[in-house]
């Protein structure tokens, strides 16, 4: 079974038979048998799931056969495992629904998609502890509210631009666009890597032309990267890094960018052939009959990090600023106000330089003399004007690794 799983948002869940005999149901079932008993065999393995597929459903709802201690006790230890697996993966609901300009009829869509998560959660917890219930015949006096649903719910559309400005290939617009999110923090995800390495190539190529994405397995984000328009494009099996995105960048309308050109292009987890050798972490492409910049991230393993993610679409943002003659920084600006003077301080320096904890103490100045108002927390451009230097930063939020915090900072904020 894939690590992500895709559940339907357009769906009313209603009854514990939607999850026992449901497709994942089974997939999840095989998963833990190959993995508990090692059963190799495809016809034994798919006989051994339906035997109890069909023994789960008749026990909650109290056909429970007269089973020895040591029956019931493997199938709890199995029922748990199953639990335990589904925790594990990846977990995202997507309703399709047409985008929605008008704030109220928005909300109430919101509303719905939060329901139907909440239901959905619910529903598999009733499931396991009456099934449970059911096999020991007595309930725990301490109940836990696990998170068992769906980490992250999306409510999406396609993109429709206008013909004059819209890229040539009709295989990006076939994909659904998210236009709204709910997260249930804590989101947690683990993926297969947890640093970045080498660095990007560029190269010029009619890349869109090769680009075919299924939209069965594509999902897209537009997003601003400071007053520029970025499509980032996910296979599924990488969505907890678009995910990821939903905090950081500015998500606008599908209308207001209807008649918007695409500066950039971001394309996370393509096939291997569309680069070569040298680019396996990822290229960035001029395409010349596109006039647009792409990044293209290959799905395998050692990508699996957001680091990737971020570092690509900053990395273009840098090429189209110095393409405009402005210069990109990365750094942090703020403006710092004390009681006899107020200054913009812009602080540019590589990772781990000291960027934040530089703000983090001005900050904490004793006596409270200082005030300091972040700006922009880690990538910017400078633009000259005729009223000075204006500062254009990329991001509204901020990418932090909980392992360069304090541990129990960490620990205190994870939601």
């Amino acid at each position: 079974m894939n690590r992500v799983v895709i559940v339907d948002g357009d769906m009313d869940y209603v009854n514990s038979s939607q999850i026992l005999r449901s497709r994942r149901m089974k997939e999840l079932l095989a998963e833990v048998l190959r993995r508990r008993e090692g059963i190799t065999d495809e016809v034994k393995l798919q006989d051994t799931v339906k035997e109890i597929i069909i023994k789960l459903s008749r026990i909650i709802v109290g056909f429970n056969e007269e089973e020895s201690d040591e029956d019931k006790r493997k199938l709890i230890d199995l029922l748990e495992e199953t639990y335990n697996v589904w925790r594990e993966k990846h977990r995202f609901m997507i309703k399709r629904r047409k985008y929605e300009k008008n704030t109220l009829r928005r909300m109430y869509l919101e509303y719905q998609l939060a329901r139907t998560a909440d239901d959905f959660a619910n529903l598999i917890r009733s499931t396991y502890r009456d099934i449970l219930y059911h096999i020991e015949g007595s309930s725990g006096r301490i109940l836990r509210q696990l998170p068992s649903g769906v980490q992250a719910a999306f409510l999406m559309d396609k993109l429709k631009q206008d013909s004059n400005i819209a890229l040539s290939n009709p295989t990006l617009y076939d994909v659904y666009f998210l236009w709204s999110g709910i997260l249930y923090p804590p989101v947690i995800f683990e993926t297969m890597a947890n640093k970045r390495k080498g660095i990007f190539k560029f190269k010029k190529e009619r890349i869109l032309e090769r680009v075919k994405l299924d939209s069965k397995s594509w999902y897209g984000l537009p997003i601003y990267v400071g007053d520029l328009l970025f499509l980032i494009y996910t296979h599924e099996n990488f969505l907890a890094q678009m995910t990821a995105l939903l905090n950081l960048f500015e998500i606008p309308g599908l209308d207001e960018i209807k008649s918007r050109r695409v500066n950039a292009i971001v394309l996370f987890g393509v096939p291997l052939d569309l680069v070569e050798e040298d680019e396996k972490n990822g290229v960035a492409v001029w395409d010349e009959k596109e006039h647009v910049y792409v990044g293209l991230i290959p799905g395998i393993p050692e990508n699996d990090y957001f680091g990737y993610m971020k570092k690509m679409t900053l990395t273009l943002h840098n090429m189209i600023q110095i393409d405009r003659g402005f210069l990109p920084v990365h750094g942090a600006v703020a403006r710092i106000k004390s009681k006899d003077r107020e200054l913009v301080v812009c602080m540019v320096g590589d990772s781990g330089a000291g960027k934040s904890e530089t703000l983090d103490a001005l900050s904490r100045l004793e006596g409270g003399d200082v005030e300091v108002e972040i700006v922009v927390d880690d990538m910017a451009s400078l633009r000259p004007s005729p009223d000075g230097v204006v500062v254009i930063g990329t991001e509204t939020g901020a990418f932090v690794r909980l392992d360069d915090l304090p541990r129990a900072y960490a620990y205190s904020t994870m939601d």
